[in-house]
């Protein structure tokens, strides 16, 4: 079977977001990191209430600590990121920019049913990311809108 090179980029995205996953001892503790705790950068933002909170993850070895919040609808995945560094989207194509409601500017990366929107945030906690699988572009514009990450013409 051939694979393309964006098929294997999606793959391998799919498989690191897999192993961070497993590899966490941290369990789900609920959608808002502790504000009190200025060593650990926050996810402001969370996805519409059909998405159920499964996992959330500290990444040691960050000053300070990122973290990621990982939801599901059942059918499909959303994942926040914020203070995690690494190479998101690697290989997936640009298909917009918008801007985030606090005003940074972010790019949107993906393709079919795959997508990653990124943006600097506050320089301690960067990158800031939402990932999102099964998705449509429109369905996870829309999921971004509201999340509260962007504002689509309202």
């Amino acid at each position: 079977m051939k694979v393309s090179s964006r098929t294997a980029a999606l793959l391998l995205a799919a498989a690191v977001l897999l192993i961070l996953t497993a590899c966490s001892s941290q369990g789900v503790r609920g959608p808002v990191t502790d504000r009190s705790d200025p060593g650990k950068c926050e996810i402001e933002f969370r996805p519409p209430g059909s998405f159920e909170l499964e996992n959330q993850v500290e990444v040691e070895g960050t000053d300070p600590v990122g973290v990621r919040f990982s939801y599901s609808d059942r059918e499909r995945r959303i994942h926040f990121t914020s203070g995690i560094p690494g190479e998101f989207a690697e290989g997936f194509p640009k298909s917009g920019e918008f801007f985030v409601v606090t005003g940074e500017p972010g790019t949107l990366l993906g393709e079919g049913s795959d997508w990653v929107f990124v943006w600097s945030g506050a320089a301690s906690c960067s990158p800031r990311t939402v990932t999102g699988n099964g998705f449509s572009r429109t369905e996870f514009l829309r999921v971004l809108d509201q999340s509260g990450v962007i504002a689509l013409g309202h």
